[in-house]
């Protein structure tokens, strides 16, 4: 009779331990579904909003995230509504503006006047400016800094 109940010690061994196999394969796929969450975040600043010495107007901004920033649009925040800005790198205007990890980008601001013929209100309050983008992960992220005295008189 002692046979059966070996057997039977064996067999309950051998199931507590595909018990604690599993719970290891859990507890790594939950760490790595955590970690591949955390990865790949951009994270954009804007590091100088400044006059060239021929009046143009550039943001320097660069991205301090792990992951790509993409579809960049930039806009003027108001009272009045939003006011798209077209980004110009390099002296061409760009339709998609994307920032790499770790990447610093100088954008000029396009001010065209039929853009901004709703802003002759003298009345209103100050302007910001919104920096929208979204990550690979689909989510979309949002920066809003206040512009220069300079910059709002140009407006």
């Amino acid at each position: 009779m002692a046979w059966p109940l070996s057997l039977d010690i064996v067999e309950v061994a051998s199931v507590l331990s595909s018990v604690g196999t599993l719970a290891i394969a859990v507890t790594s796929w939950y760490q790595i579904h955590r970690a591949n969450q955390e990865t790949f975040y951009p994270i954009v600043a804007i590091d100088d909003i400044g006059q060239t010495s021929c009046g143009v107007w550039e943001i320097a901004m660069k991205n301090y995230g792990t992951g790509p920033a993409l579809e960049l649009k930039l806009a003027i925040q108001s009272d009045d509504g939003c006011t798209a800005i077209p980004p110009i790198v390099s002296g061409n205007r760009v339709t998609g503006l994307h920032l790499a990890p770790n990447e610093q980008k100088t954008i000029q601001f396009s001010m065209d006047e039929s853009r901004l013929e709703h802003r002759a209100n003298p009345f209103r309050k100050r302007e910001a400016l919104r920096i929208s983008y979204r990550c690979i992960r689909g989510r979309r992220h949002e920066l809003f800094t206040e512009l220069p005295e300079e910059l709002e008189s140009n407006l």
